[in-house]
């Protein structure tokens, strides 16, 4: 990430709070608070904070209930919660998980376990992030009205989308006996103009113009 990460800190205890806030400042991460469950829900939707370090036992709406509220709003959903929390029974853990929960903070906890459960979480919601632009990416050039392939270093197929094998007769399996582009290309057809294509692929990489 370019800018530090945001962290939205809820907790009732104002003590806890300053002992957080501390903790993660000293690390360069910036720090929002919320001390109630309603409070929480305000600053989510205000700033999308990287991730939230959520109290469970809490007055009035505690950290279960936030959690599911975030879960069940699309806006809201895919910022990552860290229940912080002195129960650590079987019971609390599988219904944090059940509200949508990413991780459990025990109480008593270290700085250093505290510092460390938070880029555990950072890191894997950035790889999630990725997998599913990729997966967008993905949908998008699967459903493109044009034909695209990605070649290797030895011109070799490594990527094809929907249309590109149709048109390339490729199956699902892109393996074609490490056949270059070109190969494949005039098993299906006939490269026109053929003294452009003769210098292929130094002609076509110099124009741009494939």
């Amino acid at each position: 990430m370019s800018e530090s990460p945001t962290i939205l800190v809820v907790d009732d205890n104002p003590a806890n709070v300053d002992i957080i806030r501390t903790r993660l400042e000293s690390q360069s991460f910036r720090v929002l608070t919320a001390g109630d469950g309603e409070e929480a829900l305000e600053a989510v939707r205000a700033h999308l904070p990287d991730l939230v370090l959520l109290d469970v036992m809490m007055p009035g709406m505690d950290g279960y209930e936030v959690c599911r509220r975030m879960r069940s709003n699309p806006a809201l959903a895919e910022v990552p919660i860290v229940l912080v929390t002195v129960l650590d029974d079987e019971a609390s853990l599988v219904t944090g998980l059940a509200n949508g929960a990413d991780d459990f903070l025990s109480k008593p906890y270290s700085g250093i376990e505290l510092l460390a459960r938070v880029r555990s979480v950072l890191r894997a919601n950035r790889f999630r992030q990725l997998r599913a632009g990729r997966e967008r990416l993905a949908w998008v050039l699967d459903n493109a009205e044009s034909g695209y392939v990605v070649l290797d270093a030895s011109m070799s197929i490594v990527y094809a989308n929907t249309l590109a094998r149709r048109y390339l007769a490729l199956g699902d399996d892109l393996s074609v006996d490490n056949e270059p582009f070109l190969a494949v290309v005039r098993r299906h057809y006939d490269p026109h103009p053929a003294e452009a294509w003769a210098a292929w692929p130094d002609s076509h990489l110099a124009d741009r113009t494939y």
